[in-house]
């Protein structure tokens, strides 16, 4: 079981790594460049050749989520452990509602801004920006998750070192 423990925090690591490192690239390149510019920079999005990252987000989550579940599963007898992934699992679960019920929606609104004329210019750049600053917080939100699946990583079981 310690080894499959073992595993499975490593792995589900290696998935939250990627979740940071794509929300950092993203928001230091195409993310800017599309919401600061709003709403001419929806082309980036919904022109001839668009900035298409849906399947990696469709593919990580899903298994990070499985991941993370399965380490907190396999490290459910560390206490020490245990704490550190369910605060992660817990900014995650947070992180992905407002993913589904703000984020998403409002990144597909921004690809089609071009095509809403009701819409102002002025109030396409300002939810671009709003969007943009909520998102960073999401992102260091994650990133604070990150952390605690490392911390977790680094502490053993007492109980089951107390007894030899």
């Amino acid at each position: 079981m310690k080894q499959a423990s073992q595993l499975f925090m490593f792995l589900a690591i290696f998935c939250w790594a990627g979740i940071v490192g794509a929300v950092l690239y993203a928001h230091i390149s195409p993310l800017r460049a599309l919401l600061l510019y709003l709403p001419e920079s929806s082309i980036l999005e919904n022109g001839p050749f668009p900035l298409k990252d849906e399947l990696f987000w469709k593919m990580i989550h899903p298994v990070a989520i499985v991941f993370t579940v399965l380490a907190l599963v396999t490290n459910w007898g560390n206490k020490n452990r245990r704490k550190y992934i369910a605060y992660a699992a817990g900014i995650y679960a947070v992180a992905l509602i407002f993913t589904f019920t703000y984020f998403v929606p409002e990144i597909k609104e921004f690809a089609n801004s071009n095509h809403n004329t009701s819409i102002p210019a002025t109030e396409w750049h300002a939810r671009g920006q709003r969007w943009y600053q909520l998102s960073w917080i999401r992102g260091v939100s994650m990133f604070i998750g990150f952390i605690f699946m490392l911390l977790a990583l680094t502490k053993t079981d007492l109980s089951k070192q107390n007894k030899k």
